[in-house]
């Protein structure tokens, strides 16, 4: 049977050569249903799919109803401005106040990356997500005492003081020129009580103030107070940890605003390397490359000054008489009182936080295991 099959091929060649085409155009047929069907049922794009030589990103768009769709990285930027890299269910953004959050934020809009956000506090619902299914945190981080010192400023800088001619109402955190915020109780604490001084506060936060109670309670009322180890209980308080299961949270990503010990400034080569770093969780390294590199530079191409956050846009504007240097009893005082804070970062740096400082600074021993590997994303530098 099967020679005569053979004698029969061989005699009709032309025949044979159109049912293998046909085989060959129902098999890819076959294969692109299933490959866009997946893509349209929400599943992520194949790291590997390409062309014409130019990598197909998933666009994804804000509204759940509207479905993701391919295209081209010029066709994601030219022609749909609403298409993002939804990251939302995995990914969140602890923006921490007076931390350098801000330019993060407007970095990774930039680079239309979406991300569920907490701010200007960790959000309880946003906690639970990372307790039981959101694998990546990222949070913003600043010395402690250096971002006290922001905040006190930039608390008066926002309130209505007695005298203002500001116009009184929301808004004054994104216009602070017009635009005050009325809490006059705040305002006449900081003026009255502290002089309008934060070194004046942290010297009450010293043990043997006269004024340290009603001091810590003060400060917990400044806009932007809350520590590092408040937005982080959750990773470092015994009975929140037994709460984050298998499917939390395993990715823990640190931005320091502080420059290193060479006096050079990181940071933003860190938020820029933050984007590259959240789309290779999504395509391959060759495509987030490319992805950044077409990014639309909107400020730079059109003219305009790079974005800069409103309040440091004012405090460079304006002739503020608000001191910004403490005392070294102040700066001794308040480091104590946010030793928490510093315990925490210094548990951060895990291995490389060197055998001096664990003398001074003794890290968490406790902590989530997630919390020593907040340095280890990224390239070595």
């Amino acid at each position: 049977m099967f020679a005569n099959a053979n004698v029969w091929v061989k005699t009709k060649p032309c025949f044979y050569s159109v049912i293998m085409v046909i085989m060959v155009m129902v098999c890819c047929h076959f294969y692109l249903h299933l490959h866009y069907s997946s893509v349209k049922a929400g599943d992520d794009v194949n790291r590997n799919v390409h062309y014409r030589d130019s990598a197909l990103i998933k666009c994804d768009r804000s509204r759940k109803k509207v479905p993701s769709s391919l295209m081209t990285i010029p066709e994601f930027y030219e022609k749909h401005r609403k298409c993002t890299h939804m990251l939302k269910d995995t990914v969140a953004f602890f923006h921490v106040g007076k931390a350098g959050g801000g330019t993060v934020k407007n970095e990774l809009r930039k680079n239309h990356i979406v991300v569920s956000m907490s701010h200007p506090y960790p959000e309880k619902s946003r906690i639970e997500d990372l307790q039981k299914s959101m694998t990546t945190l990222i949070i913003n981080v600043r010395d402690p005492v250096d971002r006290f010192v922001s905040a006190f400023r930039w608390r008066l800088a926002v309130l209505c003081s007695p005298d203002d001619n500001r116009r009184h109402g929301h808004g004054a955190a994104q216009n602070p020129y017009d635009i005050c915020r009325e809490q006059p109780k705040t305002e006449e604490m900081l003026r009255e009580s502290y002089r309008s001084d934060p070194n004046v506060l942290a010297e009450a936060l010293c043990d043997g103030s006269p004024s340290h109670k009603q001091a810590i309670e003060d400060y917990s009322l400044i806009g932007h107070s809350t520590t590092l180890s408040q937005w982080l209980e959750f990773l470092i308080k015994p009975t929140m940890l037994d709460k984050i299961s298998d499917d939390g949270i395993q990715n823990f990503i640190a931005i320091p605003l502080e420059k290193r010990g060479d006096g050079e400034a990181y940071f933003k080569r860190h938020i820029q390397q933050l984007s590259l770093h959240l789309l290779q969780t999504r395509y391959d390294k060759e495509t987030a490359q490319n992805l950044v590199k077409q990014t639309p530079q909107d400020g730079k191409s059109k003219g305009k000054k790079e974005w800069e956050h409103s309040s440091v846009k004012f405090h460079n504007s304006t002739n503020t008489t608000t001191p910004s240097t403490l005392s070294p009893l102040g700066e001794c005082c308040l480091a104590r009182h946010l030793q928490k804070d510093y315990r925490l970062i210094q548990t951060m740096l895990g291995d490389d936080g060197g055998e001096r400082m664990v003398d001074v600074v003794q890290p968490l021993m406790d902590a989530h295991p997630a919390i020593r590997n907040a340095c280890s994303w990224g390239s070595k530098e």
